[in-house]
């Protein structure tokens, strides 16, 4: 019921376009039908109505396009939502690797381990990083990971550093 509320806006505000001219031309229409001195008034509900429920939809599509927009950003940018952020990485890797075209910055993809079954053979590619590349994430893409792995990651490049 909440979730993609985004889309559920612009469904609506699709659907109030379409009731609204369809009420307007039917009442404007039934005017002129009625009483032939109303066929001016009529025509004007028609367009006019027509024209103020495809307008008013507008402003509420609009709003739901806000909202989708925020949602795609949010789970950009929040480490708590970026699933689908490293699966994009990881298929643009892929795709660097295959020969493909990308649009994935290369910063996001130096450091960036294959996305591992399990925490375990999460923290076991981690141990077989690079110090450079444990740096790398530490610092520049922190954004890739949760909280879970970012703790492996942290810890693992403590144990580095502090030697």
């Amino acid at each position: 019921m909440f979730f993609n509320v985004g889309e559920k806006i612009k469904v609506v505000a699709r659907i109030w376009c379409f009731i609204g001219i369809v009420v307007s031309v039917v009442s404007g229409l039934a005017l002129c039908a009625l009483d032939g001195d109303l066929v001016l008034i009529g025509l004007i509900i028609a367009i006019a109505g027509s024209l103020i429920s495809w307008i008013s939809s507008l402003v509420v599509y609009g709003f739901g396009q806000m909202v989708s927009n925020s949602d795609i950003l949010v789970n950009r940018f929040t480490p708590d939502y970026t699933d689908d952020y490293k699966t994009m990485c990881q298929n643009e890797l892929d795709e660097i690797t295959y020969g493909y075209e990308n649009d994935c910055f290369e910063d996001d993809l130096v450091a960036t381990p294959a996305a591992p079954q399990t925490f375990s053979e999460f923290a076991a590619d981690i141990k077989a990083m690079s110090t450079e590349d444990l740096e790398l994430i530490v610092k520049d893409q922190r954004q890739l990971y949760n909280r879970e792995e970012l703790a492996a990651i942290d810890a693992e490049y403590a144990l580095r550093v502090n030697k």
